[in-house]
């Protein structure tokens, strides 16, 4: 070829520069590292909030505070709750048993009263309704907090969704295809989103239920 024809021949098209658009799984890790036991629906609540704004667009620092709190209450409640199963109170009374047989050796010891097992059975369950009591107390002093600001998520979340929806008929109008409804991924999304509803709600008899994580899983800071 010579240059004549070099000249007239067009030029090379530069090559576009490449768009990196973060993977699912890069997505999932990253959501991951910040909520390290989220999974499933949470899971996605927790992604469409961090792509669409974040948590203080929905929870103000003050709120997050009585959330913080409620939620170490509810946490120290379960823990001291653990401790009252019946294998525990099994072992309070073999205790109690080796202290009653020492006290019997050892006049400096002060006489027990003896007991039986039922007796500690009974004293760690009536100690646990306690316990449930105070969760159902600390569930009614969070629960209109976390109420608001899960009707925020669903305001949030729903605006965008709405939005993607009315993208998605415009691209079947374009082609003069019928539109028959969300797709796939919208209807998933809201799917998570009405599990996320669901759980703002009062009074259950799952007592788990009741913390602040429970209620708001996706919420960065619990």
């Amino acid at each position: 070829m010579n240059e004549t024809d070099k000249e007239t021949q067009p030029a090379a098209a530069e090559a576009a520069p490449a768009v990196t658009q973060p993977t699912l799984l890069t997505r999932i890790a990253k959501a991951l590292k910040k909520k390290p036991d989220l999974n499933g629906w949470a899971l996605i609540c927790f992604q469409l909030l961090e792509q669409f704004g974040g948590s203080l667009l929905i929870v103000s620092k003050a709120e997050l505070e009585i959330l913080r709190a409620a939620q170490k209450q509810h946490e120290a409640i379960l823990a001291a709750s653990a401790k009252l199963d019946f294998p525990s109170a099994q072992n309070a009374f073999m205790q109690h048993e080796k202290d009653l047989a020492a006290s019997v050796h050892d006049p400096t010891m002060s006489a027990q009263p003896a007991k039986k097992v039922e007796d500690f059975i009974e004293e760690f369950a009536v100690r646990q309704r306690a316990y449930y009591a105070d969760l159902f107390r600390i569930n009614d002093e969070f629960f209109p907090t976390g109420a608001l600001v899960s009707d925020r998520f669903q305001v949030l979340v729903n605006k965008h969704l709405d939005a993607m929806e009315e993208h998605e008929k415009d691209a079947y109008a374009q082609y003069g295809v019928a539109y028959q409804g969300p797709g796939i991924l919208i209807r998933e999304l809201r799917k998570a989103l009405g599990i996320a509803k669901a759980r703002a709600v009062g009074h259950d008899v799952n007592l788990d239920n009741f913390s602040p994580k429970q209620m708001l899983p996706f919420l960065e800071g619990l």
